[in-house]
């Protein structure tokens, strides 16, 4: 795919201190391009640990769709707000924390060094950013139960922000 393949050249060129480690190319385009509702690209990419994630597989349940690498610094302040929710239990969504086109050492590495448990799949072509259409990091997407975009984030979230997006916009109550 001629996208992901731009997308994994640009990535390859820049610095992690690029706008404070912000990769950034058109956040005008990127929000234009989905819309409450729209169905959410299914994909199933393998994981850091354990068997491949699917986004089917997660139906029946919200789920926080964020996409991250270890050079980006606003990805790891949110990475660690990721965590702390995720160990916290009783979160009434699901967090897929999805690595963007680095190598499975690399994720591996910064997982192990931050000690990260939760749930991180390996997008390491860029083939579903492509389809999700991220161009800059963090990105997030709060897909519903049904699968349906429910809002996209461009920027890095806090635990307040991930909470009051759930309840409001899927209506349930979170920790």
């Amino acid at each position: 795919m001629l996208y992901s393949r731009a997308i994994k050249s640009a990535l390859r060129r820049l610095t992690p201190s690029l706008l404070g480690g912000v990769l950034f190319f058109s956040a005008a385009a990127q929000a234009a391009q989905f819309s409450a509702g729209a169905p959410a690209p299914d994909f199933t990419a393998p994981a850091l640990q354990g068997p491949p994630i699917t986004l089917a597989a997660l139906r029946g349940k919200p789920v926080l769709l964020a996409y991250w690498a270890s050079w980006c610094a606003p990805c790891r302040r949110e990475l660690d707000t990721l965590q702390k929710l995720h160990t916290a239990g009783n979160l009434k969504f699901a967090i897929v924390a999805l690595n963007l086109a680095e190598t499975r050492e690399t994720a591996r590495d910064y997982a192990a060094r931050r000690g990260l448990s939760l749930p991180i799949a390996l997008d390491l072509e860029g083939d579903i950013a492509a389809d999700y259409q991220v161009l800059a990091l963090p990105a997030s997407f709060l897909i519903d139960g049904e699968g349906r975009i429910v809002k996209r984030f461009l920027g890095e979230l806090s635990a307040e922000d991930i909470n009051a997006a759930v309840a409001a916009a899927l209506k349930i109550t979170t920790q």
